[in-house]
């Protein structure tokens, strides 16, 4: 997302030849890409209220475990 970010700020200050007046439009699109992550969290906490996190499994016991099939 920071990508395109930068890339719309550079094509409009290029294009349009604003310079350091790009700043109120620089501040609009990163309070956009903020609006954007936080809806993005907040709606999927709210959808997903019984989300469990799975149980970490380490490498030792993926290597002392034998399974013959």
């Amino acid at each position: 997302m920071t990508d395109q970010i930068i890339a719309v700020h550079t094509f409009v200050v290029a294009l349009w030849d604003v310079g350091i007046r790009a700043r109120r439009f620089a501040f609009g699109i990163v309070a956009l890409a903020s609006l954007f992550v936080a809806l993005w969290v907040g709606i999927g906490n709210g959808i997903h209220k019984n989300f469990v996190t799975p149980t970490p499994v380490h490498i030792s016991d993926l290597l002392t475990a034998t399974s013959y099939h």
